[in-house]
């Protein structure tokens, strides 16, 4: 069996993206930050239709929490699949927002998702095999009026 990695598993785009590797026969692990309740209630969904799925608590911004969901995730299928989908956002004019929060914002959407994409190569380069998304935000592209942290990140 093949299996999945999903940050930001418990909101709404990336819990719908739970449901679709599900039924397409991966095991998913619906990887949280700060929703337990919405992963666990995911995964008791997930599980009652049938499906592997585990909730696995991680910050992405800790690269320690990023290798202990990585290493979950596989101990549920062969790795085949992440999908970076976690993300925060910052509501600021760029005067009033401070060095903290700017690093928050880039270590959250920016250095996690390279994290996540270390650790699942390092499963995915020996079988040959795998995929890696990034769902990112058209803020992204064209920026956000009082969001350019989070625009740039």
């Amino acid at each position: 069996m093949y299996s999945a990695i999903v940050t930001g598993g418990s909101g709404e785009i990336g819990s719908e993206i739970c449901r679709k590797l599900c039924e397409k026969g991966y095991a998913v692990a619906v990887c949280y930050n700060t929703d337990r309740i919405s992963a666990e209630e995911l995964v008791g969904e997930l599980v009652s239709g049938g499906y592997s799925a585990e909730a696995v608590k991680c910050d992405v911004r800790d690269p320690s929490q990023i290798r202990e969901a990585v290493h979950r995730a596989s101990l549920l299928g062969d790795l085949a699949v992440a999908v970076n989908c976690a993300g925060t956002a910052l509501y600021a004019q760029i005067q009033d927002t401070d060095d903290e929060a700017v690093q928050d914002i880039f270590a959250a959407n920016s250095i996690g998702a390279y994290l996540l994409c270390r650790e699942a190569a390092k499963h995915m380069i020996p079988s040959h095999y795998g995929r890696i998304v990034s769902v990112s935000s058209m803020w992204g592209i064209s920026g956000g009026s009082c969001e350019s942290a989070y625009s740039a990140s």
